[in-house]
C-alpha cells in the first residue's frame, strides 16, 4: 500500500485484494474439478478428487459426497464426470 501526504492529507491506492478461493479446473462438460483442500479454501467444485476403493484416482460429485444422506458407496468418475471407473465406500457408515 502506498501512502501520500498531499497537502497535509493522507490518502492511499491499496493494494489489490486476492481472492483466497483458487481457480479451479474445468473438464469438457462445464464442470469444475477440485479437491477437499479447495472447499476448505472456499472453492466448491462440482467434482470433488477422491480414491476409488480399488485405489484408482478419480472424481465424485461434491453434491453426493457431501450430502448427509449420502448412501453408503457412491461412484467415482474420470474427469468428464461421466465415466464411472470405481466406487468409493465411506468407511464411516
Amino acid at each position: 500500500m502506498q501512502i501520500k501526504n498531499v497537502q497535509g492529507q493522507l490518502s492511499c491506492n491499496p493494494i489489490r485484494t486476492r481472492s483466497l478461493a483458487p481457480e479451479l479446473s474445468v473438464n469438457e462438460h462445464g464442470q469444475t474439478l477440485g479437491t477437499y483442500e479447495d472447499v476448505e479454501r472456499g472453492a466448491i467444485p462440482d467434482l470433488v478428487g477422491i480414491v476409488a476403493d480399488s485405489g484408482i484416482d478419480g472424481y465424485a460429485y461434491w453434491e453426493q459426497f457431501d450430502a448427509e444422506d449420502a448412501p453408503d458407496a457412491i461412484p467415482v468418475y474420470a474427469e468428464d464426470g461421466t465415466t464411472q471407473i470405481g466406487i468409493f465406500t465411506f468407511g464411516d457408515k
